[in-house]
């Protein structure tokens, strides 16, 4: 697998700019139709989001934003961070709380069909997979 790009920010709603300027990077350079581009960039955004305002990062961590190209062609997004365990793919509820990302949940899963969330080591890791159509 070939890591194309990667970027690591602080795990702070400031960061949010920043990540998504790199993201919309590297969608643009993708043979992807512009309306697809959009769609995987605002997919991103919303997870971005809930990490970073709901996810219970813990201080001086950060959030990384990892792109890959595996062995069939299918680009990943995978985005890391260290906050509290939470699978925002199954519940849409934080342990807790109120119900506050099962929109942005809705809009991931339309927009994405190929997701994946484990927690290893301490750490949260959302996977997107993008065919290369």
């Amino acid at each position: 697998m070939e890591t194309l790009a990667e970027i690591k920010k602080p795990a702070m709603v400031d960061a949010l700019p920043a990540l998504m300027d790199f993201v919309r990077d590297q969608i643009g350079m993708m043979q992807f139709t512009d309306e697809r581009k959009v769609d995987i960039c605002l997919a991103v955004e919303e997870a971005l989001k809930n990490i970073l305002y709901y996810g219970r990062c813990l201080e001086n961590t950060e959030v990384s934003i990892t792109f890959k190209l595996d062995n069939f062609g299918r680009f990943l997004i995978i985005i890391t961070d260290h906050g509290a365990p939470f699978n925002m793919l199954l519940s849409g509820v934080l342990p807790g709380e109120e119900k506050i990302s099962g929109v942005s949940t809705k809009i991931i899963k339309k927009v994405i069909k190929d997701l994946e969330y484990k927690r290893f080591e301490n750490m949260n890791i959302l996977t997107f997979t993008i065919p290369n159509l």
